[in-house]
């Protein structure tokens, strides 16, 4: 199955027996170990009194301990997602610790009622072991949800009244009364009290008059949450202390807390799985489609800040496009596709409960025949021959024994003394050969079994993973004009039950070992989708505190200066030689400055986020909005559920009555504008655009490399320096790395800035909906659905072509501010690197030209930090040339070169149209030779070319920049 991921190639060509997993963690290593000797250095800068006069060490230490911020602040965000009751949370306790239950668990119900972040616990001596922190929502935010509620529940009962009760109503007023009764259960307060407290818009009772309400809510300031930490040391009291926050079971005696109180539950523990990994966060998420909204609001808006994710669906469910729309819906398809996460594999279907699967009865049933593997039927008919065969011989064996006993047959009571003698003596051989024989058919049939139930395993999970990429597939080609999408997604079937079972060395029949269970597999993928982030991190961190370490080792050690000296009148010589140098480098990196420039205004895709008259997004939206009459499978809604939705102003909506439907109206008309958008907005920003700045790191290396190299060899340079500056040149080299990855860092900053613009248009387009919901919301009476939807159809008619430009606009100029905060950091890191390698050719210099051999700052205070120093830089150093091949250099991403050829956007394949008044028409290049007229534009530079960019890519306008963007 896809589920058995290869193993990368070893990106260690010293080292080609490592694997990737072996280099990260070589890094990592790396990295904590010179974090240690920085950290030592840093408190002894701390404490000491001196103040040398050729070292700011105040600077320096800020800027260690900004990059231990960033250390602390990494993390890769692996979401578990899924609906309720499929066992999410019983495969999270298997994969943190498949030796202990962390997590509440139950098979009847919903247990996850908060989200709830597990990370790796760093153990040290005298502190608990697992730790908590519990952050609960502001009383003014449960207070708004509480007032929702009741709203809801006033105008249901109004409206019945009016339309009549029947079957669907009167299910929703149980689920009213339910929810009542968890207020109820953490209040304190009589679910007939706050039924009154709550139909008479008294909820600030409610919260204020709760028996536990100085722990929940901030009173003094209702509009901040409040924190709880929890400690202990034994996973059974710490799972007694944390489900009241976490598990859905409301009990008032038992002070145990539910729904709207708790927004989020971070745990820290220590696991094998989190411990191998470092960064890693496993999210474990109410299920979106919980029949409480605010859980499922909870679930869906954390899918935004997830790296990676997990889909659960069980192996006893069928699987096809229906149940697909239940795991995952369109418009999160569209957010990862524009992502770029259906690219790189960031997604897995995990096949829960396949210890449940009868196999018999499925490939009598369900199976389709083709989907078994060949090997199935003969391994079939086998297992019931031989299944046969045992039975005869335990026939026979029973028999046999009853001769050995003194029975002529097999019959129930006491044989007398004469079994008793027998039962003391040696069984007959033919008894014997029988039983060894039984047990060989035992083994065999037990054998085939187990491989008749994975090879049932395998078909049943390939069909559901091939009905779920049938769904993908229909849902992101439904919106594109040309190149249809294939999805791809890994898929393990894994058995909790299962693994848990063999941990306590009681091995269920059919799961032998952690392969067959599936945990082994699965735990691989996780670790490989973590690799990427960490190594990036990992190499940024290494540099960053390489170059630290090379500031404050050169001041530390206090090397007595070169024994060759320079007359101070060859230092302006000097000087304008290495000027020279600087300025071609300068050229070099400013030449990739309008590259950039130029190419990211070309990727901005405007036609599809400014829309044109015609575009799609505007022509249907009126159409979309009638359609909320019926769900996303075209049956009509009941009235009550029709009013439900617009009382919820488009939010997610859950029916109680069965079979149980979700609706989110913000979904589908978030889905509708980003159909055609999201794989342009892919190709653009998350492929060719981090594809170039792998580039320009590869280019900023090699035009550093001949920068130092070219300096070394410069004839005109005394041989003096040119040697003093080859035993440096180090430096150079660590500048180079950390520039390199800082250059890959602000590549995936900005990708996950735009990716924050794209989520933020969820909310330009529900602002000017809720005038919509707000007027659609004033009819009551007999009727009122009627009304309603005509109300709603209005406004869409009225109002859609300005909502949909209007998220245009907006995203475009965030669009438009973010690239410009990109070219300007950009511009900074490469002024940053051409001072800091012209710090260490100066420093070179003045070592040679200023006539004194020691450094002129002899401080006694200065000695002795300097003394202090020296064992955490021999530390460090002994550590390096031990580890440094292993390490290796900084690996830049491999990247996709054609992904910057010159073509046209699929938007701009159409046949172009005639330009609209409001649109300015380019002006015509003149012909060789002959001026142009009007104003002159100034031209863009003929270095800006290079080799993914001959120039005919760029604007008509001749601007390198969009014209949007000058003023």
């Amino acid at each position: 199955m896809s589920g058995d991921t290869p193993p990368p190639e070893a990106p260690n060509p010293e080292h080609p027996e490592m694997s990737h997993e072996d280099v990260v963690k070589e890094k990592e290593d790396a990295v904590l170990q010179l974090l240690d000797n920085l950290a030592s250095i840093s408190r002894k800068i701390t404490e000491t009194k001196a103040k040398p006069s050729d070292i700011d060490l105040s600077t320096w230490d800020s800027t260690y301990q900004g990059i231990e911020q960033d250390v602390v602040k990494f993390s890769t965000h692996i979401g578990i997602c899924g609906d309720t009751g499929l066992g999410k949370t019983m495969l999270l306790n298997t994969l943190i610790d498949d030796t202990i239950d962390i997590a509440p668990s139950s098979q009847q119900a919903a247990c996850t009622a908060a989200v709830c972040c597990f990370q790796n616990h760093f153990l040290e001596s005298g502190k608990p072991k697992f730790k908590a922190k519990v952050t609960f929502k502001s009383k003014e935010a449960v207070e708004q949800e509480l007032a929702s509620m009741f709203q809801e529940m006033k105008d249901h009962r109004d409206r019945v009244d009016m339309e009549g009760p029947d079957e669907i109503t009167r299910t929703e007023e149980v689920r009213f009364q339910e929810q009542i009764k968890v207020i109820s259960g953490w209040s304190g307060l009589s679910p007939a009290q706050v039924k009154e407290l709550g139909l008479s818009d008294q909820i600030d009772q409610i919260t204020s008059c709760s028996q536990s309400a100085d722990m929940l809510f901030n009173l003094s300031e209702p509009n901040k949450a409040r924190q709880q930490v929890i400690n202990a040391g034994n996973a059974q009291k710490f799972l007694r202390e944390v489900t009241p926050f976490v598990g859905s079971v409301s009990n008032a005696k038992r002070g145990q807390l539910r729904w709207p109180l708790v927004e989020l539950v971070k745990i820290w523990l220590h696991s094998p799985l989190l411990s191998r990994c470092p960064g890693l966060v496993l999210v474990d998420l109410p299920g979106q489609m919980d029949a409480l909204d605010s859980r499922s609001q909870v679930a869906r808006e954390y899918y935004d800040k997830l790296d990676k994710m997990l889909i659960v669906t069980p192996a006893d469910r069928a699987q096809d496009n229906r149940t697909a729309t239940e795991l995952i819906c369109a418009d999160q398809i569209y957010d990862l596709e524009a992502s770029g996460k259906l690219d790189d594999n960031s997604i897995a279907i995990i096949i829960t409960k396949v210890d449940q699967l009868d196999w018999e009865k499925y490939v009598n049933t369900e199976a389709d025949p083709d989907s078994i593997s060949p090997s199935f039927a003969s391994d079939r008919n086998l297992y019931e021959e031989k299944s046969e065969r045992l039975g005869d011989l335990q026939e026979k064996i029973v028999s046999l024994k009853a001769e050995d006993n003194g029975c002529p047959e097999p019959i129930s009571g006491n044989c007398s003394s004469k079994r008793a003698v027998q039962d003391s003596s040696q069984p007959s051989p033919e008894l014997t050969q029988a039983m060894n024989l039984r047990h060989t058919l035992e083994t065999e049939v037990k054998e085939l079994y187990n491989r008749c139930l994975m090879d049932c395993i395998q078909s049943r999970s390939k069909g559901s993973v091939e009905a779920l990429q049938a769904y993908f597939d229909q849902v992101r080609n439904s919106a594109r004009q040309t190149e249809e999408a294939s999805t791809v997604l890994a898929v393990f079937p894994v058995s909790s039950k299962a693994q848990q079972s063999l941990t306590r060395k009681a091995p269920m029949d059919g799961f032998p070992s952690s392969t067959a269970t599936g945990f082994t597999a699965l735990k691989d993928w996780i670790v490989q989708a973590t690799l990427e982030s960490r190594e990036i991190q990992a190499d940024n961190i290494l540099y960053r505190c390489k170059v630290s370490f090379d500031a404050i080792e050169e001041w530390a050690i206090d090397k007595p200066r070169s024994p060759f000296q320079l007359p101070r009148a060859s230092k302006s010589e000097i000087e304008q030689v290495l000027k020279g140098t600087s300025l071609e480098l300068k050229d070099k990196l400013q030449k990739s400055e309008r590259n950039l420039q130029s190419l990211m205004g070309r990727l901005e895709p405007y036609k599809a986020i400014k829309n044109v008259a015609d575009d799609p997004a505007i022509n249907g939206f009126s159409s979309l909005v009638d359609k909320f009459q019926r769900d996303i499978y075209g049956s009509r809604l009941h009235w009550s559920t029709y009013s439900a939705c617009i009382r919820r102003q488009g939010r997610q909506y859950r029916t109680s009555h069965k079979p149980r439907k979700t609706h989110c109206w913000e979904a589908r008309l978030y889905g509708h504008y980003w159909a055609r958008k999201a794989h342009i907005w892919n190709f653009a920003f998350t492929k060719r655009l981090p594809a170039y700045f792998v580039i320009l790191a590869k280019r900023a290396g090699q035009s550093v490399s001949h920068n130092l190299h070219t300096t070394c060899n410069i004839d005109s340079l005394p041989l003096e320096y040119r040697e003093a500056f080859g035993r440096v040149a180090y430096k150079g080299y660590n500048l180079t790395m950390e520039h390199q990855s800082k250059l890959i860092q602000a590549a995936a900053r900005f990708r996950a800035n735009i990716n924050k613009i794209r989520v933020k248009s969820r909310d330009y387009m529900n602002e000017p909906m809720r005038k919509g919901y707000i007027e659609a919301s004033q009819h009551h009476g007999k009727g009122m659905a009627k009304k309603q939807i005509q109300t709603m159809h209005d406004f869409a008619v009225k109002e859609g072509d300005e909502i949909i430009t209007s998220i245009g606009a907006k995203v475009s100029d965030e669009l438009i501010a973010s690239r410009k905060k990109l070219l300007t950091q950009y511009k900074d890191m490469n002024k940053e690197l051409i001072d800091n390698l012209g710090k260490v050719e100066a420093q070179v210099l003045k070592q040679l030209c200023s006539g004194s051999k020691h450094a002129p700052d002899c401080a006694a205070e200065v000695k002795e930090l300097r003394g202090s120093l020296i064992n955490d830089i021999k530390s460090w150093n002994e550590y390096f040339d031990s580890h440094e091949s292993k390490i290796g250099s900084i690996r830049i991403p491999p990247c996709d070169e054609k992904l910057l050829a010159d073509a046209p956007e699929e938007e701009e394949k159409k046949k172009p149209k005639k330009a609209s008044k409001g649109e300015k028409k380019p002006r015509k290049a003149a012909a060789p030779g002959k001026k142009a007229k009007g104003k002159a534009k100034k031209p863009v530079q003929g270095d800006a070319k290079d080799e993914w960019c001959d120039g005919s890519e760029q604007e008509e306008s001749g601007y390198a920049t969009p014209p949007e963007e000058k003023k």
